[in-house]
């Protein structure tokens, strides 16, 4: 299986838990790829995965900016694929 581990953190904790889990799928056998979204440019197809992974701290009931820019940036791009364009 192959797994995303998309993560935001500004404070290490978020990070933490992502390394963990990192760590825990490779030793269950699984290919992993771990990104830390510092920005909506990340480059990443999350379509290409069997199991994401999405962690980030919490703002204000939100998770962070930077990986709620990503998430419009994907829908944009998945949307305009769809249509064709």
């Amino acid at each position: 299986m192959k797994a995303l581990n998309l993560y935001f953190s500004s404070t290490g904790n978020t990070e933490k838990v992502a390394m963990k889990i990192k760590e825990t799928l490779e030793e269950l056998g699984h290919a992993v790829d771990t990104v830390k979204v510092t920005s909506k440019d990340a480059d990443v197809d999350i379509l290409q995965y069997d199991l994401v992974f999405v962690g980030s701290g919490v703002y204000a009931q939100l998770p962070g900016k930077a990986l709620m820019e990503l998430y419009r940036a994907l829908m944009r791009k998945y949307n305009l694929r769809v249509r064709g364009e």
